[in-house]
């Protein structure tokens, strides 16, 4: 949506090569610096934690797990 200050990802790393799931994050990190908020949905946060200020993990509809993320 034009004008929208929020970004919703799902799996945005799900089979990307290595190289392009890092730029990925770069482009990421860049326009959370810009004020844009986000939510990930992500099953492996290997490459989302350092972007992430807040992680819930929910296992069946609820939430099992909150912690924070290793934003920079």
């Amino acid at each position: 949506m034009c004008g929208s200050k929020l970004l919703l990802l799902d799996e945005p790393f799900e089979g990307v090569a290595p190289v392009l799931s890092k730029r990925i994050a770069e482009v990421v990190g860049a326009l959370k610096h810009e004020g844009l908020s986000m939510i990930v949905s992500e099953s492996d946060l290997q490459h989302s934690t350092r972007m992430l200020d807040v992680v819930f993990c929910i296992e069946r509809g609820a939430v099992t797990e909150m912690r924070a993320g290793q934003a920079p």
